[in-house]
């Protein structure tokens, strides 16, 4: 499996050859798990599949089980995890975003995820 680095801001890094690219390692996972959970579902015309459900049938405080559900099936629909071992979440009220942490585990080792939604 490869896939393109991004960079800080996250766009594509170019001008490396192969440097640009992880292959086969679990970094590869971990970059298509950051850029599936900032997806929108229905947002890539390619796959409207793909992303997470960010919408108002998952925001509000009763609905926090479904959200943390929803964002770990979009984890576990990733090409390359395995499972995951550990999962947690957070719901930042006065900034309007969640915090994920979570160990998976995938097809060339484990993958320690942390990201803000």
């Amino acid at each position: 499996m490869r896939y393109r680095k991004l960079d800080d801001q996250g766009d594509y890094t170019i001008g490396q050859g192969k440097n640009n690219f992880f292959q086969d390692e679990p970094m590869v996972v971990g970059q298509a798990i950051h850029t599936k959970l900032g997806l929108l579902e229905g947002e890539w015309f390619l796959d409207t599949t793909l992303g997470v459900p960010y919408s108002k049938k998952l925001l509000g405080k009763s609905k926090l089980d479904s959200y943390y559900l929803s964002v770990q099936e979009t984890i576990l629909r990733t090409k390359g995890v395995i499972d995951i071992d550990h999962f947690y979440s957070t719901v930042l009220v006065d900034s309007s975003q969640a915090m994920v942490f979570c160990s998976v585990n995938t097809r060339y080792g484990k993958y320690t995820l942390q990201k803000v939604l």
